[in-house]
């Protein structure tokens, strides 16, 4: 029987990964940026596209003009939404995969009970 003891790895890889995603340091490889710069920035734009113009623009010129502790303080709000999202998501899809497995690993139990009684 399967309980959230066997899933308790996707409960916390949805809790910090989009924590730790924006976390990151941002280096060049290449000419190419990677690591947390882009996604803090990938945030801050996302979440902009859906408010007013002028709040847009405020948010997006502190980030703009912020050092990276202000990109992070700016940025978590972000991902403890995200992360609540995630965890939701998990939890119906656990919830899902453990009430199936139980169900199958009753019904395999019950049918080898009613094999062995002769039924």
């Amino acid at each position: 029987m399967k309980t959230w003891w066997n899933y308790v790895y996707l409960i916390v890889i949805a809790m910090a990964l989009p924590l730790f995603a924006g976390l990151l340091p941002t280096w060049e490889y290449k000419g190419k940026y990677f690591g947390g710069g882009i996604a803090r920035e990938y945030a801050i734009n996302f979440v902009a596209e859906y408010l007013p113009n002028e709040k847009a623009t405020l948010l997006i010129e502190k980030f703009m003009s912020g050092t990276t502790s202000t990109e992070i303080m700016l940025y978590l709000p972000i991902a403890i939404n995200v992360s609540a999202v995630a965890l939701i998501i998990v939890y119906c899809v656990g919830t899902i995969l453990i009430t199936v497995n139980n169900l199958i690993t009753n019904s395999i139990y019950q049918s080898k009970r009613q094999k062995a009684k002769g039924a």
